[in-house]
Formats: structure tokens, C-alpha cells, sequence
């Protein structure tokens, strides 16, 4: 009896049928909110993800890092940075959802970005540049303009500056942190949701914005627990970044699928 037809065979699938038909959940737009103990939980999980496929995790981030390297050292094409992060980022979050449908990691996957959805992911770091541009060019603006008034107002310039000077950058540096994490809000969940939703560049970024603008506590629990392990992973000669760095791509996959999917 010919197989495919028989009626009592066990039923198959082809796995890679399923993630090409999208086998993530339904979508939700905009995302959910989501409890603040989930941000150490969505570390737990990267942290499971990175433990199936530790080898070959370590592997991609290491090929990431030549990647980067090369990259950045290239006279012009140095320039093109920021556009490549978001397509290596593509290809990192096709990994985790290969790996979650699949059971197993891919290194090649790293570059899918290229394949898929080079257009939009490039475009993303268009904007994400743009975007950091005029929040430096504004603070510039605002450190200038605090400049001129002083001078207009004071006559002991150097004194008054001299007095300033500390308190002006403490202050900058902060806007510029609290304007760089607005930005980043809005294309931290971006990569995942257009080469795995399809979703076109501008709305992925409304959308990631809006989803982390409802969890800014998980997000603040999971940004702090992060910055104590890269404290820790920096000591042994920066080699815990091995396992930290994956961990990041992971336990963002994870936290993405926890605000915008329902199974």
C-alpha cells in the first residue's frame, strides 16, 4: 500500500513548511502588558534557548563580532554600520524562531536578513540613524543655547562655565540616555516583527515603541539585571560576553514572542 495514502499513518509535517507559513502564533498589534517579573524571566528562557545550542550560539556570536569588526574598519563602508545591525539582527531573530520550530540552530541564518528582508531591515537602520542624529543635533542645540545665555547674562564667563561645566554635561549625558532609550524603544522589537510578521518598517517601529511603552517596568527589570552580567562578564577579560551576548539576542526573542504572540 502506498504510504501517503494510507489512512492509518501516523500524520507528518514538514517543520520548515510550518515556519515558512508563519507557525508563530497570532499577532498581537501593539503587544500586550505584561507582569515586571517577566524581564527575569525572559532572561531564564534566552538562557534555556542559549543552553540547547550553547556551541553554536557561541559560533554566530563570534562570526558576528568578525562581521562587525571587518565592517567598521573599511574606509566608507564603515559608514553603512548602523544599516547592517538591523539586517544581522533579521537573520538572529530567524535563528531563535528555526530554533524553536526546529529543535536546532543554524549559523547560516545569521545573514537570512540579506535574503528575506534586506530592504526593510536596511531601512530600519536608516531610521534609527536619522533618529540618534537629531537627538544629538537637539541636545547639541540645547547645550549651545544654555552656552550663549550664560554669556549673555554673566560677565565672569570663564567662572561661570568653569561652575557649569560639570553639571552641563551630567545633564546632557542624561537627556542624551533618556532620548537614546526612546529610540531604541522603537526598534528593539522591529527586526522580529518584520522578517517574521511582515510587518513594513514604519509600523514595526510604531508597533516595538508601543509594546515597550506598556512594559517599561519588565523592560526595566530585565535592562538593570543585564547590566549586572555585563559587569560580571566583563571581568574575566571580557569572555563572558560569549555567553552574554547570545544570551541578549535570545532573551529578546523571547520577550518578543511574550508581548506579541498569543499561542
Amino acid at each position: 500500500m502506498n504510504q501517503s495514502n494510507n489512512p492509518y499513518a501516523p500524520p507528518g509535517a514538514i517543520v520548515e513548511d510550518a515556519f515558512q507559513l508563519g507557525d508563530s502564533g497570532s499577532l498581537i498589534l501593539d503587544g500586550r502588558r505584561v507582569p515586571a517579573g517577566n524581564g527575569i524571566g525572559w532572561i531564564g528562557d534566552g538562557w534555556e534557548m542559549f543552553k540547547q545550542q550553547a556551541g553554536s550560539w557561541v559560533g554566530v556570536f563570534v562570526i558576528f563580532l568578525i562581521v562587525y569588526v571587518i565592517v567598521s574598519f573599511i574606509p566608507f563602508i564603515n559608514m553603512f554600520t548602523m544599516l547592517l545591525m538591523p539586517v544581522l539582527m533579521g537573520g538572529i531573530m530567524i535563528a531563535c524562531e528555526n530554533q524553536r520550530v526546529t529543535g536546532d540552530l543554524r549559523i547560516g541564518d545569521l545573514f537570512a536578513g540579506f535574503e528575506r528582508k534586506l530592504g526593510p531591515l536596511a531601512g530600519l537602520g536608516l531610521m534609527t540613524f536619522v533618529l540618534m542624529l537629531i537627538v544629538m543635533l537637539l541636545i547639541a542645540l540645547v547645550a549651545g543655547l544654555s552656552i550663549l545665555g550664560a554669556y549673555a547674562t554673566v560677565q565672569n564667563f570663564p567662572k561661570i562655565m568653569a561652575s557649569l561645566g560639570v553639571g552641563t554635561l551630567m545633564l546632557m549625558g542624561l537627556a542624551a540616555i533618556i532620548a537614546s532609550m526612546f529610540v531604541y524603544a522603537a526598534v528593539w522589537y522591529a527586526p522580529a516583527l518584520i522578517v517574521l510578521h511582515d510587518v513594513p518598517v514604519f509600523d514595526a517601529m510604531k508597533m516595538s515603541f508601543n509594546g515597550s511603552m506598556k512594559n517599561i517596568l519588565p523592560g526595566l527589570v530585565y535592562g538593570l539585571s543585564f547590566i549586572v552580567w555585563s559587569i560580571l562578564a566583563s571581568l574575566p577579560v571580557f569572555l563572558g560576553w560569549l555567553i552574554l551576548g547570545p544570551l541578549v539576542w535570545t532573551s529578546a526573542y523571547v520577550g518578543y514572542r511574550d508581548i506579541y504572540i498569543q499561542e
